[in-house]
């Protein structure tokens, strides 16, 4: 992926700095809107920072978005959980 602002969030998550991430995330998918993997990545990221309401839209559009692949389904059932 050449997405700058992707790898930038992805950096920051890894480096458990969840705000900033992100601001980055947000950024990425400006960028690239109809992204699975983006939506999936920020989904995670609202988990991580209690939000389970966003965590959920985030993962309910990387499975609009990409359907076939089954990790965005178990995630967000774990997320439901």
């Amino acid at each position: 992926m050449q997405n700058k602002h992707y790898t930038k969030a992805y950096a920051l998550f890894k480096d458990g700095k969840l705000e900033k991430a992100l601001q980055y995330y947000n950024l990425a998918i400006n960028e690239e809107p109809t992204n699975a993997e983006i939506y999936c990545d920020r989904g995670v990221l609202f988990y991580h920072l209690n939000d389970k309401f966003k965590s959920l839209a985030d993962m309910n559009e990387a499975v609009r978005l990409d359907p076939d692949y089954s990790y965005r389904y178990s995630s967000r059932a774990y997320i439901k959980d």
